[in-house]
């Protein structure tokens, strides 16, 4: 029911969803990490029972996802912040759709517990020096990562 007489029509898109990890800094996006996440079969509820990192998503998928955050960092052109994703993937056709791209860490451990353990970075403590003014070499701290596993599967 909408109190406005109107309704919203998007169009159904077959695919599964990853994750997008990244930190922007005087409008340049620089990429973290990707994971595959996996939801609950409830119904009318979506809530996350797996978020796996990293991706097995082919690479250059992923790439069409980062040119994707590059765009809009550029457009929106932040001082500097991390940056939290969400896209569907379909893997047979390689195309992508943006479910939500925001100025924030990611949830559920996200960008506290898994980013440091997958990336060897705190992102979170990057992000603090930024916002201190202590000098931070973001593109130095970016390619420093590590590329291990971490993830979280809850259990209902």
């Amino acid at each position: 029911h909408s109190t406005e007489d109107a309704a919203i029509i998007e169009e159904f898109f077959v695919g599964h969803e990853i994750v997008c990890e990244g930190f922007i800094d005087d409008g340049k996006y620089y990429n973290l990490s990707f994971a595959d996440r996996k939801y609950f079969d409830l119904k009318n509820e979506f809530v996350p029972c797996q978020t796996l990192f990293p991706s097995k998503v082919d690479r250059k998928i992923l790439d069409k996802v980062i040119a994707c955050e590059e765009r809009m960092a550029a457009y929106v052109h932040p001082a500097f912040g991390i940056v939290h994703a969400e896209y569907l993937v379909n893997e047979q056709t390689g195309e992508i759709r943006v479910v939500e791209s925001a100025l924030r860490g990611g949830g559920v451990y996200i960008s506290s517990h898994l980013i440091p353990l997958s990336t060897g970075i705190d992102i979170n403590e990057v992000l603090l020096d930024k916002a201190t003014g202590v000098p931070v070499d973001t593109k130095a701290v970016i390619e420093s990562r590590n590329d291990k596993a971490a993830g979280y599967v809850c259990f209902h």
